[in-house]
Formats: structure tokens, C-alpha cells, sequence
């Protein structure tokens, strides 16, 4: 398994090494690749985390190919960091920094926040709503065309992971 990170990952190591075992699979690895952060990031450091995962990966797929691959985790702070980020409560206050507002006074009704929201977490009646699941990919906030969609911190510098096109006429979520 190769999971994508900037600070942490969610956790999710663990339990995806528990759900693989009760559904019958033999699990040979898992490692945590550095990525680029949803959030105000500069474009040269995105680029120079890229780089360096991309020989992470290489040398974890030579180790998977070589039968030494591991699934390794820290039990303790994998569960509890798990439940942190799965905990409603703990969503909740954290939403509160992260959350987007809409300014009106630019917003052009196009409807992009919410074609490309991965969770479907918005609703464009005449101006965007969004609902209680957004889980902080910043999508609505980094490819909005008029600059409408802000957080409270926001320089709009953030990593464009994929083409606006691609997102909509491939139907990444």
C-alpha cells in the first residue's frame, strides 16, 4: 500500500491493515510517501517532495519486489491519531479553521466548486453552500476562476495536484 502524506496520514496504515485481513488478504507492505500539502504551499517545496518520493517510491517497490517490503506502524499513535481524525467532534472544531467562505461580491455562480468537491460536500443555489463532510482537499478554494472561495489564511498558493481539465472530464474524485 503506498499512502500520500504531508504532515500525517490520517492514520489510516493501521486499520486498512486490519479491514485487508478480514476481507482475506495477505498484506506485504505499506509505507508513507511526503507529498504536497493541501494548504498555502510554496510551488518549488511541492516540487522538491515530489522529487524526493519518487525514489522513496522506486526503493519501496524494489523492496516489495525483493520480499522485504514491511507494513510497519506505530500501534499506539496510528490508533490514536485514527480515531482523532475520524472523530466528528474533533472534525468539528478543526472545520471551524479550514472551513471555506464564499465572497459574493465575486463569485460568478459557475457551479465548478461543486462539479469537482470529491465529497460532494457543496450545493450552488445562487452562491455555494457548503454542507458538514468537507474534508479539507481544497479543491473549491484552488480552482475557482474568480477567487472567490477563501479561508481564514489563504495567499491562494496551492498545489494544483491535477489539471482543472482532467478533474472534470475524467471524473476524478
Amino acid at each position: 500500500m503506498l499512502d500520500t502524506l504531508e504532515m500525517f496520514s490520517g492514520a489510516v496504515v493501521g486499520p486498512m491493515k486490519r479491514i485487508l485481513l478480514k476481507k482475506g488478504f495477505n498484506p506485504i507492505g505499506a509505507y508513507e510517501f511526503k507529498m504536497p500539502s493541501n494548504f498555502l504551499s510554496k510551488k518549488e517545496i511541492n516540487n522538491k517532495k515530489i522529487k524526493g518520493s519518487l525514489s522513496q517510491v522506486e526503493t519501496y517497490i524494489s523492496s516489495i519486489i525483493n520480499n522485504k517490503s514491511k507494513w510497519g506502524r506505530n500501534p499506539i499513535l496510528s490508533d490514536l491519531l485514527y480515531y482523532l481524525v475520524s472523530n466528528k467532534v474533533v472534525w468539528k472544531v478543526i472545520s471551524k479553521y479550514i472551513s471555506p467562505k464564499v465572497d459574493e461580491n465575486k463569485c460568478v455562480s459557475c457551479g465548478l466548486c461543486e462539479k469537482i468537491c470529491p465529497v460532494n460536500n457543496i450545493t450552488v443555489d445562487k452562491y455555494p453552500v457548503f454542507n458538514d463532510s468537507c474534508q479539507a482537499c481544497m479543491r473549491c478554494i484552488t480552482y475557482c476562476p474568480s477567487d472567490a472561495i477563501s479561508t481564514k489564511k489563504n495567499d491562494k498558493n496551492f498545489y494544483k495536484a491535477l489539471p482543472i481539465q482532467k478533474i472534470i472530464s475524467g471524473g476524478v474524485k
